[in-house]
């Protein structure tokens, strides 16, 4: 968004003048700047799948609880594929600046639920974040699967939708 604004002189000064977003959000730039901005997360996103879905759908029905297959899965996996050998260490500095916690809200989640074995916490709620219903549906067949204890919600978002870009202020976490 910030490039976006930085470039586009229209969409800077519709904003400085704007009282609040809803008195722009039906105009020509804002339209424009939604739609940039979801072709650039469509193109980022394919810089993070390494494997097809496809294939972690398969491994995961593969899998028992804590299967020796969960670290070939988080490959699948840009993201989590570079952290695998630090997870440990990973998480002990996440959880040790933010402390224990209860419910985990993961915006652009990737494969990320799949190193629940790693967190070390005990959690009520994971709620997964992502753009693609195929990515969302991975992640509900690995919980279904395994019989985690962490309830899971999951959800899409479509910035299109202006009700999907509020679920996230809406919900309480």
């Amino acid at each position: 968004i910030r490039q976006c604004l930085l470039h586009d002189r229209k969409m800077r000064e519709k904003c400085a003048t704007a009282g609040k977003y809803e008195d722009i959000e039906r105009s020509a730039e804002v339209k424009r700047l939604v739609k940039d901005i979801r072709a650039s997360l469509r193109s980022s996103y394919g810089l993070f799948q390494h494997g097809d879905v496809e294939k972690a759908h398969q491994m995961i029905q593969e899998m028992k609880k804590n299967d020796a297959l969960l670290p070939a899965l988080l490959e699948l996996h840009a993201s989590t594929k570079e952290r695998l050998p630090h997870y440990k260490q990973f998480f002990k500095d996440v959880f040790g600046v933010v402390g224990k916690t209860n419910h985990i809200l993961d915006l652009g989640c990737g494969f990320n639920p799949f190193a629940l074995p790693w967190m070390g916490q005990t959690l009520k709620t994971y709620a997964a974040v992502e753009l693609y219903e195929k990515d969302v549906a991975v992640i509900k067949t690995y919980f279904q699967k395994t019989l985690h204890q962490t309830r899971l919600e999951t959800h899409t978002i479509d910035l299109e939708k202006k009700e999907q870009r509020a679920l996230l202020y809406k919900k309480k976490y």
